[in-house]
């Protein structure tokens, strides 16, 4: 068996209603969503391919 197949990934969400003041359904109800992952495949098709990393930056509805 071998070693070092490990994956780290980090979330964070903060609501867009703490930094925007406008009257939209998504920006006084959604959240802003960061994510960071560094390792191995997160799908069937890459689970034996190490990824690069990468940032990720999206909208969330609920939380």
């Amino acid at each position: 068996m071998k070693g070092h197949y490990g994956s780290v990934q980090i979330d964070a969400s903060y609501p867009f209603a703490s930094l925007l003041h406008y009257d939209n359904f998504v920006l006084r109800h959604g959240y802003l969503h960061l994510q960071y992952f560094n390792g191995w495949g997160e799908t069937i098709l890459d689970y034996n391919k190490r990824l690069p990393w990468q940032w990720r930056v999206g909208v969330m509805i609920v939380r």
